[in-house]
C-alpha cells in the first residue's frame, strides 16, 4: 500500500491486531480497511489490511489461500512484499505488506505526464509481475492502476484477494472493476490468463497516454480484442511483444536523431549549432491521411468503455451500432464486414457475402486500387509481420484495424505495393504449392506481378493464387501461394 493517508487520521490509534498502531487510513473496501501502521514489536511502518468483521468458514479458506499465494509471489521484484498475517479466532484477520510510495492511479493523475522511457519501464514492470502470477498457475482478476503501487519509481502488483487458480471455475458474477473487465466475462465466459491480459492492456493505455508509439498502439489494440483468442496467450507473451515493440521504437528514435553521413563529414560545421532534428520530439502525433477512416484515439478509447458496457449487457450489437454511427459521420467505415453465411469453410458458397461491396476492377492491368486487402474467407486483412520493413519480411492474416502495415496498393503495372513502399513478392521465386509471400524491394520481376480477377482471385507467379494457409482464420495465419482452385481461402478484395 502507499504512503498517502486520509487527512485527519494521522495519529497513533491502537488496532485490533496486537502490536500495531494506526498512523492513518490509506483506503477502505467493502469489508476491510487498509492502515498505515507501525509495528510496536519491530518498529516497522507497514500497510496493514484489517477485516472489519469475523470471517466465515469459506472466507477463512480464501484468506489462507491469499496469504499462501502472496507469500510465494513475494520474492518477485514486481509483487508487493508480504510480511506477516494472522486470522485469530477471537479477533480481526489482517495482512501486513510493505508500504510503497503511491499508487499508479495517483501518479497518472499528477503532472507532468510520464516520459516515454518511464512508461515503457512501468508497463514492463506490470507485465513482469503479472507473468509471475500466471507462471504460478493463478490469475489476478483485478488488474487496474489502483491495484498497482510504485516503489522507488518501479511498479509492483498488490491485492491478491480475488486471485484464483486458472483452472478453477466460478459460478459467481464476474470479479474485477468496471472499465477493466474483459468483454467475454460479461457473456458468462470463465476468466483465464487472456482476461488478465485485457485488463493489463487497458491499464497500459493509461500509462502510455494519448500518443503511444505505433508498435505499442497496435499491440494494445490486439490485446484488447473482443475475441480472447486474438490476444497474447498470457502476460509472458504480452511482455515479449512489448519488449520487441520497445526495441523497434528505440532503434527508430536513434535513427531519427543520428546525424547523417554528410553532416558527420562536414568539419566546418559549427559545434554550437543545433539543427531542427536535435530539438524535434522523437515521435510525432499520428497524422490522419486522406482515406484514413480510423476513428480518433479519443473515440477509440470511448469505444473501449462502451465495449465493457456492451459485454455486461451481453450484446456486441451495442458497440457495433456506435462504431457504425461514428464512421457514418466520418464518411467512411472501418468495421470489418459481417459474414452472413457463417464460416466459409462450412459453407457451400465459394465466397461469403459481406455487408460491403468488394472492389473488383474489370482490368487489373490498368486499375489502381488502394487501402486494405481483406480475405473474404476469414474476414481479416493481410498485414506485414512484425511490423518490419526489412526485405524478406513475411505477411499474415490479422484483424482489420487500418494501420499502415495493412495498407496496400495494386498499381497499374501489376505490383502490390505495401508497407515502406516495398512490394509483395513470391519467395524464391517458386511455383510450388505452399510457397510463402514476403515484402521485397520493388523490381520488374515476374515474382512481383499480380492480377485481380473478376472472381476475386489474386493471381501471381506462374499462375498461382494467393491463399490463406489452413483452413484457419486465427490472427497470425500465414499467407502462401497455391494452385488456383476456386476454394474460399483464395478470395480477396481491396476496400
Amino acid at each position: 500500500m502507499t504512503e498517502g493517508a486520509i487527512p485527519g487520521q494521522d495519529r497513533h490509534v491502537p488496532l485490533g491486531p496486537a502490536n500495531f498502531v494506526s498512523l492513518g487510513v490509506l483506503g477502505r473496501g467493502s469489508s476491510s480497511v487498509v492502515h498505515r501502521a507501525k509495528s510496536t514489536t519491530f518498529d516497522d511502518v507497514v500497510a496493514l489490511k484489517v477485516w472489519q468483521r469475523s470471517l466465515t468458514e469459506d472466507e477463512h479458506i480464501r484468506f489462507r489461500q491469499e496469504c499462501s499465494l502472496h507469500r510465494r509471489l513475494s520474492g518477485h521484484p514486481n509483487i508487493v512484499r508480504f510480511l506477516w498475517a494472522d486470522a485469530p479466532a477471537d479477533g480481526s484477520a489482517w495482512i501486513a505488506t510493505e508500504l510503497c510510495d503511491e499508487s499508479l492511479d495517483n501518479r497518472l493523475h499528477r503532472c507532468p505526464p510520464l516520459s516515454r522511457e518511464d512508461a515503457f519501464e512501468l508497463a514492463e514492470d506490470v507485465l513482469s509481475g503479472l507473468a509471475e502470477i500466471h507462471r504460478q498457475g493463478h490469475i489476478h482478476r483485478d488488474i487496474k492502476p489502483g491495484n498497482i503501487l510504485l516503489r522507488q519509481g518501479r511498479a509492483v502488483l498488490c491485492d491478491m484477494g480475488i486471485a484464483k487458480p486458472v483452472d478453477r471455475h466460478t459460478l459467481n458474477a464476474p470479479a474485477g472493476s468496471p472499465g477493466y473487465l474483459a468483454p467475454e466475462l460479461g457473456r458468462g465466459r470463465q476468466p483465464d490468463t487472456r482476461s488478465d491480459v485485457y485488463s493489463a492492456a487497458v491499464t497500459l493505455y493509461g500509462i502510455f497516454g494519448e500518443n503511444p508509439p505505433d508498435g505499442v498502439e497496435r499491440l494494445l489494440t490486439r490485446a484488447t480484442s473482443s475475441e480472447p483468442a486474438d490476444r497474447p496467450a498470457d502476460a509472458s507473451a504480452f511482455l515479449d511483444r512489448l519488449q520487441a515493440a520497445r526495441a523497434t521504437y528505440t532503434a527508430s528514435a536513434a535513427a531519427e536523431t543520428a546525424p547523417r553521413p554528410a553532416e558527420r563529414g562536414n568539419r566546418r560545421a559549427k559545434q554550437t549549432e543545433v539543427g531542427p532534428s536535435a530539438t524535434a520530439p522523437l515521435t510525432k502525433p499520428r497524422e490522419r491521411r486522406p482515406g484514413d477512416s480510423s476513428p480518433p484515439r479519443s473515440v477509440r478509447r470511448a469505444l473501449m468503455t462502451l465495449a465493457v458496457i456492451a459485454a455486461a449487457a451481453g450484446s456486441t450489437a451495442f458497440l457495433e451500432s456506435r462504431l457504425g454511427n461514428h464512421n457514418a459521420g466520418a464518411g467512411a467505415s472501418t468495421k470489418s464486414p459481417t459474414i452472413h453465411a457463417g464460416s466459409a469453410a462450412h459453407s457451400g458458397s465459394p465466397v461469403p457475402s459481406t455487408t460491403r461491396k468488394a472492389t473488383t476492377p474489370a482490368s487489373s492491368a490498368t486499375a489502381t486500387v488502394t487501402s486494405q486487402l481483406q480475405s473474404l474467407y476469414a474476414s481479416k486483412c493481410m498485414t506485414v509481420l512484425g511490423p518490419s520493413s526489412d526485405t524478406g519480411t513475411g505477411v499474415q492474416l490479422w484483424d482489420c484495424i487500418n494501420v499502415p502495415e495493412e495498407r496496400w496498393v495494386l498499381t497499374g503495372d501489376g505490383h502490390i505495393k505495401g508497407f515502406a513502399d516495398k512490394c509483395l513478392e513470391v519467395r524464391g521465386p517458386r511455383a510450388a504449392g505452399g510457397t510463402p509471400v514476403q515484402l521485397w524491394s520493388c523490381a520488374d520481376t515476374p515474382a512481383q506481378r499480380w492480377s485481380l480477377t473478376s472472381d476475386s482471385r489474386l493471381v501471381g507467379y506462374k499462375g498461382m493464387c494467393l491463399d490463406v494457409r489452413g483452413p484457419a482464420t486465427a490472427n497470425g495465419t500465414p499467407i502462401q501461394m497455391q494452385t488456383c482452385s476456386g476454394v474460399p481461402q483464395q478470395a480477396w478484395r481491396f476496400f
